[in-house]
């Protein structure tokens, strides 16, 4: 079972200027691979598989014009790209209508999906400084407002724009086993 944590983040200016770099390029590399796996699907009728896509975008993250993204935030876009392209497979599958994974707008495009949490991992909360450890390319320590203690293990952390103008900190946790349900008649 899995529960997310959501947290309020105080990003100074450059911290802030930093993010929102990272989500427009992020964006943009996102629409770069729906590109590609339209053009080699028009070519060889098969579509790229998340592990192609990490492979002919390896070393985006960090190039000229993508400083601000992590390499890890480039293999969780062709993730996110590949589970888009499950879900129309399946709802097509069962009849319904849908539409293919479309280019994202920036009114489309509100979050940075970190991989791996963790010391020494893409994102940690850190318990003695009370800041959220990230790539330096996406502003190093922010600062975070932690009102409750995370259950469970921490696995992968996500930094959300709102349209309220603030940046947020979701941490998803592994909380083990879902407790089994108990029968509402009582006696055996």
């Amino acid at each position: 079972m899995y529960k997310a944590f959501e947290y309020r983040l105080y990003p100074n200016r450059d911290q802030h200027r930093l993010l929102l770099s990272c989500l427009a390029e992020s964006r943009r590399l996102y629409n770069e691979m729906l590109e590609s796996v339209k053009a080699h699907y028009e070519e060889t009728g098969m579509f790229l598989t998340r592990y192609d896509l990490s492979y002919r975008f390896k070393g985006r993250g960090g190039s000229p014009g993508s400083e601000h993204v992590p390499q890890s935030t480039v293999q969780t876009l062709a993730d996110r790209l590949e589970k888009a392209l499950k879900r129309f497979f399946h709802r097509r599958e069962r009849g319904q209508k849908v539409a293919f994974p479309r280019f994202k707008s920036p009114k489309r495009w509100h979050s940075i999906q970190l991989r791996q949490y963790g010391r020494g991992r893409d994102a940690y909360l850190d318990p003695d400084t009370g800041r959220l450890r990230v790539p330096k390319k996406l502003g190093g320590r922010l600062k975070v407002k932690q009102h409750r203690l995370l259950e469970g293990m921490p696995k992968t952390a996500h930094l959300v724009y709102r349209a309220d103008g603030h940046w947020y900190m979701l941490i998803v946790c592994d909380l083990g086993d879902a407790p089994e349900k108990r029968s509402s008649r009582a006696g055996p």
